[in-house]
């Protein structure tokens, strides 16, 4: 085992809602010495891995390698840290093309994800750099599109409020007209 198997074991006792892993120890029915000596990347035997499986629902070979599905079933994905059973993020559709014509999904599995980010960012080789520089210029990408969506709405209803404005000036400009015709009249009657 290694550093990664240890925040695997720390992700699914976070996602299972344990504050402490006294919590988390007890509750698997290991000691806490034993517990925490897992989280710090010790070696469990074969009975001890399966108590944490069976406990958590998760998939052995994910457990030990952090390869395949989390829970062994591909449309399992989190653990709901208040009722514990798996559900699955999904957003309203499964594919989308992007710009440049790749198909990619919204069936995001949001906790490997997290995972395999933790131990990259963890990891202090180039590609924690890489990744870190990626991350933020998605979020600011992300947070540009958003800005966007906002400045568009706001300029949808500003060309609503200034054809509004429009209208009313052209009714303004034909009372005006009016009124001035109708003052010609009186000072050539008067």
């Amino acid at each position: 085992m290694d550093k990664s198997f240890a925040l695997r074991l720390k992700t699914l006792r976070k996602q299972k809602g344990f504050k402490t892993r006294e919590e988390a120890a007890a509750a698997i029915g290991l000691s806490f010495g034993t517990y925490q000596r897992f989280e710090r990347g010790g070696h469990p035997s074969q009975k001890n891995i399966k108590k944490i499986v069976d406990y958590y629902g998760c998939s052995e070979p994910w457990l030990l390698t952090g390869y395949g599905p989390m829970y062994g079933d591909h449309e399992k994905d989190i653990v709901d840290q208040n009722t514990g059973p798996p559900y699955k993020v999904q957003t309203k559709e499964t594919s989308r093309v992007n710009d440049v014509g790749t198909e990619y999904s919204n069936d995001i599995k949001v906790s490997e994800a997290l995972m395999m980010t933790a131990i990259i960012l963890e990891s202090r080789t180039p590609y924690a750099a890489a990744l870190n520089a990626n991350i933020r210029a998605f979020h600011n990408a992300v947070e540009g599109d958003e800005r966007l969506i906002q400045v568009n709405e706001r300029l949808s209803a500003l060309e609503h409020e200034c054809y509004s404005i429009k209208e009313e000036n052209e009714e303004l400009n034909k009372k005006v007209a009016e009124l001035q015709n109708d003052l010609g009249k009186l000072a050539r009657a008067g």
